[in-house]
């Protein structure tokens, strides 16, 4: 496991709950009426399109080497849930609960899948809306004690108008809402603005139990986006690259994907691993009980006015 920036203490944490996590199966549950009908709920921020300073600069504390300053544009504005996807939407999506922990259902974000099942929620999700799917899953297989495995994919893009997960470039733009500090929240984060380990040990300050938390239990970031810092870590579309040096226009990360970007930080990982630069990565076929992941859709641009009298 390698996850950017948190100790040793954490790191041994974090081996010994995705040991727990990795052994259990996918638990299905048999819907009590045809998901179909169920209202998901899905609550969605329109992102402008913008430019923005990727990564960190060379006196940010923590910072990794990975975070290469540099320019990007994001030229499509987008729209992004306003919450990690929960528990409750993932059922009534996909009829099952992937998840091992204890507390199920309702706002708790969904958990214990991995990069393919997260896939294959989005295009359910724009399915069960009569949008395009944006991704096309090739030779998969899966039974109720494996999860989804697929051997490739292919992306229709950025302007697809389904659902999809967010970009690296994406989400830390939106992360970032308008900031430049290592925080949406400034220099500092406090257990208060984000659910994390404000010790890095085995319980939070105040002997609050490390688990995770209902979406929107914390103060939104400037763009109105909840628990962007802590919760659950969230998977993005990008397997890992470096940065470049120079500046771009939405990137996408490399075509082969070899490993799962995930931001954002996590209830078990301290203040660092929250930051809006911070980069994990994760093997993208394996599921962790402190990875989750939150959907965008690509908007229309809008019209510039006519100057025709």
């Amino acid at each position: 496991m390698r996850i950017v920036q948190y100790g040793f203490v954490c790191l041994f944490l974090g081996f010994l709950v995705v040991a727990h996590v990795q052994a259990a199966p996918s638990q299905k549950v048999p819907p009590k009426k045809k998901n179909a009908d169920a209202k998901v709920n899905l609550e969605m921020v329109l992102i402008p399109a913008g430019t923005f300073m990727m990564g960190s600069p060379p006196d940010e504390k923590y910072r990794s080497s990975e975070e290469t300053l540099h320019q990007v544009t994001i030229t499509r504005p987008f729209y992004m849930s306003k919450y990690e996807i929960t528990q409750e939407q993932w059922y009534k999506v996909m009829g099952n609960y992937p998840n091992v922990m204890e507390k199920r259902g309702g706002r708790y974000p969904v958990e214990n899948l991995n990069w393919w099942q997260a896939l294959a929620f989005t295009n359910a999700l724009s399915r069960r809306e009569g949008k395009k799917e944006c991704y096309r899953l090739i030779d998969c297989t899966e039974s109720p004690y494996s999860p989804l495995i697929c051997q490739n994919v292919k992306f229709a893009g950025l302007s697809c108008s389904g659902y999809r997960l967010p970009t690296e470039a994406e989400w830390e733009y939106a992360a970032r809402a308008g900031t430049t500090t290592p925080y949406s929240t400034g220099e500092w984060i406090s257990t208060e603005q984000a659910n994390f380990d404000g010790d890095c040990q085995s319980s939070r300050k105040h002997g609050v139990p490390l688990h995770t938390m209902e979406v929107g239990s914390y103060p939104p970031n400037p763009w109105g986006l909840y628990d962007m810092h802590g919760n659950v870590y969230e998977m993005v579309w990008d397997s890992w690259s470096r940065y470049p040096e120079s500046a771009v226009k939405d990137p996408v990360g490399p075509e082969k994907h070899e490993s799962l970007m995930i931001r954002g930080g996590c209830y078990w990982h301290s203040w660092s691993a929250c930051r809006s630069a911070a980069r994990g990565s994760e093997k993208f076929l394996e599921r962790y009980g402190n990875i989750g992941f939150r959907v965008v859709r690509t908007a229309k641009k809008s019209k510039k006015p006519s100057t025709k009298k």
